[in-house]
């Protein structure tokens, strides 16, 4: 047995401290103590550890780490820049019948998120271990207190707090600053990955020609019907061989109500949708427009046609003759009041010669503008006057004549769209917007004149047709049940008592067919603006109105045969989609943060090799024997105070915490 070695390290403090570490003697056995008094030779201290230690491995391996994932990280983002978001999964199939058919999927986040941790846990080696050893080298220059050490050791475990009370304590005077600052950024490591993508939206074209329905069509459409037939809260989308871009357009048009001629019926369909556009309430109702369907929400259609009505409107205020003569007993006192005609005998005043009347429509009176056009749907003169409630010669006053006529329209193309914009106004729909290149309104009529079964025919160049089409038409008794509504529902009057209450009224003729003109005069008269076919803005509330009966009649005559099966135009789908864009500018700071754990690296090596400290970094075993005794520190000294020597001789080491006399000691039985 070997004697009894005495071996203590005390502080300063009284007897009574609890803080007194204290090592008594202790009685080895022969086996344990023969191991501890020999001295590791050089050629002992070899091994794998040992080499690791000495050639700073692990922070070399840290650093190529790091490189390496940083390097890696950059040409996944370069390989999949500007492209579709990639989605990797893996459906299993195997014996757990719960989980059979169940896939895992992986993002592109989480394989940014794996690789920047990677790199950050490698660089975290370098500069923990740089920062540790930095300890050693600090207190090799000088004395130093011994609080150092407690900023030190909380900087290298990555403490915020403690990295900063360090780099206020080394007061930036000391190459140590520089780990602690490492420290601190290394934190931002994942924030920086974060930051290296962004997933705007972008839109791509689902097929690359338009895809037309197949020739089962009415099948499948009868087929899904009848499955959601007693569906009452969810309706299944259709089958995906009838989700295809269509828009609703027409060749023909020959729909009215159930009665005889000579004045037929206007179908019922066509006259709600005249006062859903006389009325237009709602800038985004969908009285004018065209019924599509678009499974994604974003398409496109090209170079199409279709017949609809078109309204030709001119301002004839330039024609207005106004005439005042006083009135006794009709005009207000001192005043003098005025009628005002255009050159067909077409008045404001109407037969009664009123200057209470603030506005006149009619539709019987002949052409000034228009002469052209043969039997139209209707020619629509009006006058109006604005901002009183009498006529003076001072009153200002517009007049405008309009044409309704068949036509056909060709667009140069249509798209639906899913717009985020129209969020901030507060619609979250579908828009859809039409370009109009060209309008045909050469109609001539099948016989010598309009009748029940001749109507009006507009015949296009097979050179110069679309869609195929040649041929558009509109049958006879439709077309005179049209005719007679339109003119007889804008024709009235808009008076004034001479104060703020209005009075709307038809003209009092006898009308071929019945309709409610007087309320078609209320709706006129309100404030309008719009555009016209091809997008020119109408601010004339007449003009602006009779617009928007063109763009409603064409709707209905485009949606009339309409379904999700009708042969109509096929466009192409455009999905909206995340693609990756790449902000470069956040490589910078990442390879910043590794030229800095380099710098970290490198500084530390050689400070460690000038100061000719041992490279024993963070190891608390160093603290343990740098209190042993001389006899002590003669059995470690060489190869044994390295840290795989130290490690070494702590092996035969047994010791027990113990507190005896308000003292604390390791007692090594």
């Amino acid at each position: 047995m070997t004697a009894r070695r005495p071996s203590s390290i005390t502080t300063k403090e009284p007897n009574d401290s609890i803080t007194t570490v204290h090592t008594p003697s202790a009685e080895l056995s022969d086996e344990k103590a023969k191991a501890f008094d020999s001295p590791v030779e050089p050629g002992k201290t070899s091994s794998v550890k040992a080499i690791i230690d000495h050639w700073w491995l692990w922070e070399i391996l840290g650093i190529v780490g790091s490189a390496l994932s940083i390097v890696g990280l950059s040409v996944l983002l370069w390989w999949y820049q500007g492209s579709a978001v990639p989605r990797w999964s893996h459906t299993y199939h195997g014996k757990l019948g719960r989980l059979d058919g169940k896939s895992a999927h992986i993002t592109l986040n989480a394989i940014i998120e794996l690789m920047s941790t990677v790199s950050r846990l490698c660089l975290v080696i370098p500069i923990t271990k740089g920062l540790s050893q930095l300890k050693w080298v600090w207190f090799a220059e000088k004395e130093r207190t011994l609080t150092d050490l407690k900023g030190f050791e909380g900087a290298s475990r990555q403490s915020l707090l403690e990295s900063v009370k360090l780099l206020v304590s080394l007061q930036l005077k000391h190459f140590a600053v520089i780990a602690a600052i490492a420290v601190l950024v290394v934190q931002g490591f994942g924030f920086f990955g974060q930051q290296l993508v962004n997933y705007p939206i972008d839109y791509f074209v689902e097929d690359n020609f338009p895809k037309p329905l197949p020739p089962n069509k009415e099948q499948l459409y009868a087929n899904w019907l009848a499955a959601n037939a007693n569906s009452s809260e969810f309706i299944g989308p259709l089958p995906l061989e009838l989700q295809v871009a269509r828009l609703s357009n027409a060749t023909s048009y020959s729909s009215r109500d159930v009665g005889a001629g000579p004045y037929y019926s206007i179908d019922i369909t066509m006259k709600s949708n005249i006062w859903a556009a006389l009325y237009a309430v709602d800038p985004y109702a969908n009285f004018a427009t065209p019924s599509y369907f678009c499974s994604t929400g974003n398409c496109t259609w090209f170079e199409y046609s279709t017949l609809g009505v078109c309204a030709r409107c001119s301002s004839l205020t330039s024609k207005l003759a106004k005439t005042c003569t006083p009135a006794t007993g009709i005009d207000p006192p001192g005043v003098t009041g005025c009628d005002v005609s255009l050159p067909n005998g077409f008045s404001l005043g109407g037969d009664e010669k009123s200057r209470y009347n603030l506005m006149a429509m009619n539709t019987s009176f002949p052409p000034l503008v228009y002469t052209n056009y043969t039997s139209p749907i209707a020619i629509v003169q009006s006058i109006t006057a604005y901002g009183t409630y009498f006529v003076n010669a001072s009153t200002p006053i517009n007049a405008s004549e309009c044409a309704l006529v068949p036509c056909v329209l060709d667009y140069s193309v249509g798209i639906s769209s899913q717009s985020q914009n129209n969020t901030a106004i507060g619609f979250n729909g579908e828009s859809f917007f039409e370009d109009l290149d060209r309008v045909l309104d050469n109609y001539i009529f099948d016989g010598p004149q309009l009748s029940a079964t001749n109507g009006p025919v507009i015949n296009v160049p097979e050179n110069d047709s679309r869609n195929g089409i040649t041929h558009y038409n509109i049958s006879g008794d439709a077309y005179l049940a049209l005719k007679h509504y339109t003119e007889a529902v804008l024709t009235g009057f808009v008076r004034s008592p001479g104060n703020e209450t209005l009075s709307f009224m038809s003209d009092n003729r006898t009308q071929n067919v019945p309709a409610s003109s007087a309320d078609a005069m209320q709706a006129i008269y309100q404030p309008c603006s719009t555009r016209d076919l091809y997008s020119n803005p109408v601010s004339d509330w007449n003009m602006c109105s009779i617009n928007l009966l063109a763009q409603g009649m064409t709707k209905i005559i485009r949606d009339k045969d309409w379904n999700l099966t009708a042969d109509s135009v096929i466009g192409i789908t455009i999905v909206p989609l995340p693609k990756i864009e790449v902000g470069w500018l956040w490589i910078i700071p990442i390879i910043g943060l590794w030229l800095l754990a380099l710098i970290v690296f490198i500084g530390t090596c050689v400070k460690t090799r000038r100061s000719r400290v041992k490279t024993w970094r963070g190891d608390p075993l160093a603290l343990v024997f740098l209190g042993l005794g001389n006899e002590e520190l003669e059995r470690v000294k060489e190869h044994g105070l390295t840290e795989e020597g130290l490690s070494k001789k702590a092996e035969v080491l047994q010791v027990q915490l113990q507190f005896n006399d308000k003292q604390a000691r390791l007692i090594q039985p």
